[in-house]
């Protein structure tokens, strides 16, 4: 009773063929398309997640003001390597480089969070989207 009827040879080789070409059917093969990507597409999807054109010059200016602070500390040094011995041992210049330091944490900060958030947004709204559109 729990036993299953062995199928003769040549039919079990037909079958086997019939379920071969079938998979070879359902299987077909991915369009590669070449070319590149116009710009206008990077900006449609930046604008997903930092939604106006606003949060361009401003995150613009999160990354120029970072860039300028680490730029400064390296100033900073140099002018303070310049001084006098006497003038080195001045707390003034020490206080004016933490301020730097602070400003140059600070900024990198906001230009990471701001940066990650916004990407993070756009690719959530671009996965929602394409899986509507299916």
């Amino acid at each position: 009773e729990g036993e299953k009827e062995e199928k003769p040879e040549g039919e079990k080789e037909e079958t086997e063929k019939k379920v071969a070409a079938k998979d070879k059917l359902s299987i077909q093969e991915e369009e590669i398309e070449k070319g590149s990507v116009p710009v206008s597409v990077y900006f449609k999807f930046l604008l997903f997640g930092f939604k106006t054109c606003l949060a361009f010059p401003l995150l613009l200016a999160i990354i120029v003001a970072a860039q300028i602070s680490y730029i400064m500390i390296m100033w900073w040094l140099a002018l303070w390597a310049r001084e006098s011995k006497s003038d080195q041992d001045d707390t003034y210049n020490i206080w004016i480089y933490a301020i730097i330091i602070a400003a140059a944490y600070i900024l990198a900060y906001l230009r990471a969070y701001s940066l990650g958030l916004g990407l993070i947004l756009s690719a959530k709204k671009l996965h929602n989207s394409a899986l509507e559109s299916v």
